[in-house]
């Protein structure tokens, strides 16, 4: 399939890639809901899930990296404190819920969700962009 719309960084991601891309999306929420991103997974789909958080972070990477999983959920706090494990997967997409937490540009957070390696990013927010379009960057 051919890409007709690619960003600059689509274009690093496709020149950069040694590997197959997974298969496997990566939903990085804050705690307080990952939990009810699973049990929504589990009750609408037929999912192959695992927990890239707390205890089961080693097995989760190992499972996605054997190709065994359809999703992986993680916190923000998760994503950026084990950035080179995370991207160790390239996602075939990211979806970041609450991603008004991207707000600032120059926040750790933000600098590691940028750094995912992913084909696709997706972004879910209640929370409408306040004063500037580059928010929404």
């Amino acid at each position: 399939m051919i890409n007709l719309v690619c960003t600059k960084s689509c274009l690093s991601f496709q020149k950069d890639s040694i590997s197959k891309i997974s298969d496997t999306v990566l939903i990085v929420s804050p705690g307080s809901v990952m939990y009810n991103w699973k049990e929504e997974l589990e009750t609408w789909g037929h999912f192959k899930m695992g927990l890239f958080h707390g205890n089961t972070k080693e097995d989760t990477l190992q499972r996605t990296l054997r190709g065994r999983l359809d999703v992986a959920l993680t916190t923000y706090e998760t994503m950026r404190n084990h950035l080179d494990d995370v991207n160790k997967v390239q996602w075939l997409a990211v979806i970041m819920d609450e991603v008004h937490r991207l707000k600032d540009p120059k926040s750790q957070i933000t600098v590691a969700a940028k750094a995912l390696r992913a084909k696709r990013r997706y972004g879910l927010t209640g929370t409408p962009l306040q004063n500037k379009l580059e928010e929404f960057w």
